[in-house]
């Protein structure tokens, strides 16, 4: 088996009532719901974003285009010239507003001239970030890129953002094939309200989930 396959047998669905899941999705005592990475095995590969990956995330940018207004990314530019960050900032519209979230200093990208700022915080920290977004005049989000800590608690934490998603806006999750939090996340989404893909799905990917809004649900 998997590790994906490996993770979603050992969930427990437990009530919830936040918007977009059908439960919550705990893995203890098996894994705990803090823990970000899986007692039962690893993807086979030592690429954290691969070509596939980078693919995905261009592929929802285009079929976005200018209804593209407002971005946030939880978890910046972890890699470098192959990182998500790269995409998302270049190939934005120029009017998009991007906010990115990091428990580390990345003020470095911040350019107001292309609407790109970043916030220092733990996205726990809701109060700081919500603050922040509407500083920026970011009222709703178009895209939420979620690859922060991959526990089970902060995964469904990143997602508590989804309130502010548009109709047809999107969320995009990374590291879906082996990582506790976002597995179990994928496997939470209530599929009335969003259409699934799941893309990357060979084992020797780290994986990537986008999860559309379905318009007026």
């Amino acid at each position: 088996m998997t590790p994906f396959d490996l993770t979603t047998q050992h969930i427990q669905q437990l009530p919830t009532m936040l918007y977009g899941l059908k439960f919550f999705p705990s893995l203890e005592p098996h894994c705990s719901n803090d823990q970000d990475t899986p007692n039962w095995g690893w993807s086979d590969t030592d690429i954290e974003v691969s070509d596939c990956n980078l693919a995905t995330v261009q592929q929802v940018i285009t079929r976005l285009g200018d209804t593209c207004k407002n971005i946030m990314e939880i978890g910046v530019h972890r890699n470098l010239d192959r990182s998500i960050t790269n995409i998302l900032m270049t190939q934005k519209p120029q009017n998009c507003r991007y906010l990115g979230v990091d428990v580390d200093d990345k003020s470095y990208l911040d350019n107001p001239a292309q609407n790109i700022a970043t916030i220092r915080a733990n996205s726990h920290d809701k109060v700081s970030v919500r603050q922040k977004l509407r500083h920026l005049g970011m009222q709703s989000l178009d895209l939420l890129m979620i690859d922060g800590w991959h526990s089970v608690h902060t995964c469904i934490n990143d997602w508590g953002y989804v309130d502010l998603l548009s109709d047809g806006g999107v969320v995009i999750v990374h590291d879906t094939n082996a990582h506790p939090g976002p597995v179990a996340l994928c496997a939470a989404v209530d599929e009335t309200l969003f259409d699934i893909q799941r893309m990357c799905t060979d084992t020797s990917d780290m994986g990537i989930t986008v999860f559309w809004h379905r318009k007026n649900s």
